[in-house]
């Protein structure tokens, strides 16, 4: 597989350019609350 210098969410597909640290950010808030409700 190729990768393109573009960062991008598996989950919804939102791209990112690249800045890695926003696509983890994004996928912290968006993502990964639903498997752990602790807030």
């Amino acid at each position: 597989v190729l990768w393109e210098d573009e960062f991008y969410c598996t989950y919804c597909g939102k791209k990112f350019g690249n800045e890695p640290a926003k696509l983890a950010i994004h996928i912290k808030n968006y993502h990964e609350t639903g498997h752990r409700k602790s807030k």
